[in-house]
């Protein structure tokens, strides 16, 4: 969380997730669906 604070999320493609709620969204749903 720190980190994301210091440096933000900027985005290397269109499909790059920058906002910290979303990333703990996809982060939820890959370990409901035991992605690995």
């Amino acid at each position: 969380m720190e980190i994301f604070d210091r440096h933000g999320m900027p985005a290397s493609t269109e499909n790059t997730i920058t906002d910290r709620d979303e990333i703990f969204d996809e982060l939820e749903r890959v370990r409901e669906n035991d992605i690995h």
